[in-house]
């Protein structure tokens, strides 16, 4: 099976919520220097674990061109 990771680039926690509904995701991903540092990624922690997805941050900031 293919899980797929994503949300590296979600800015806000309702970004990844519609991902995780849509049935979009299996690892949750997110970027703290996006998110909302600790206490985006805690808010995004719990989502993920509600819905039993593996959560998985980035390890540092994501470079975009």
């Amino acid at each position: 099976m293919l899980r797929v990771a994503g949300g590296e680039m979600a800015r806000e926690l309702h970004d990844l919520r519609l991902l995780i509904e849509r049935g979009c995701l299996d690892v949750v991903q997110p970027d703290a220097t996006i998110i909302g540092g600790l206490s985006g990624l805690a808010r995004t922690a719990r989502l993920a674990q509600r819905r039993g997805l593996t959560f998985t941050p980035t390890p540092g900031a994501t470079a975009s061109a």
